[in-house]
Parts: structure tokens; sequence; C-alpha cells
């Protein structure tokens, strides 16, 4: 795994959160190389100073970086910021917004008719 000194070295931040939860927070990034719209994922240092979980984090990107699968989100980048985070760089999808879809009452009502059958 390489090591940065600057979290921004090849990518623009956008400044849009994605998301953020109990490892860090998701912001859209741009490549400054092919110029494309990213995800980019910051674990934050002090969760990365606990050795376990770091190593748990490192080997999940690992596993993530070489699947490729249409229903996966592809992770293209990753490195330890000098001092800092942890960052992993995914494929942008905008395509849909999966919490929404799960919690629409048809597709709660499609999953309990499929229960009580």
């Amino acid at each position: 795994m390489r090591e940065e000194k600057d979290q921004f070295k090849d990518y623009e931040d956008l400044d849009v959160l994605l998301g953020e939860g109990a490892q860090g927070e998701v912001i859209k990034v741009r490549s400054n190389k092919d110029r494309k719209e990213y995800a980019m994922k910051v674990v934050e240092s002090v969760k990365m100073s606990n050795k376990i979980f770091a190593e748990a984090i490192i080997q999940e990107t690992l596993l993530l970086s070489k699947l490729d699968h249409e229903n996966i989100i592809k992770v293209v980048d990753f490195y330890k910021v000098n001092g800092g985070p942890f960052v992993s760089v995914m494929e942008y999808r905008n395509s849909y917004d999966l919490h929404k879809i799960v919690t629409k009452p048809e597709t709660i009502k499609r999953k309990n008719k499929k229960f009580a059958d």
C-alpha cells in the first residue's frame, strides 16, 4: 500500500458529502488524471490507530479492489495519507439511492408478501 503526503494529490474535492458512518465519511471527488467523478471513502486516522481495525479495513479494501462484478462498486485506488486517514477511491454511481429503494412502501409490501407466502 502506498503512502501519500496529500489526500487530494490526485483528486479534486467536489465539496459533496455522499454519506458518513462509523468508519468515516464518503465524499465526491474528481480525478486529476481522467477527470471522472469518484467516491472517496476517508477512514479517520484515529480509527486507523487501532491495529486490528486498520488491518481489517486494509484487507477489505484489497479484496474489493480485486473484485469485478456489475453489482459491486469497484475500488480503483487506495492509500494511507502520511500522518492522516486511510483513503479508498471507488467508482461513483449516481443511478439510485439504495436506502430509498429498500424503504419504499412498495418494496416493503413485496418483502412482507414474500415472507407470508
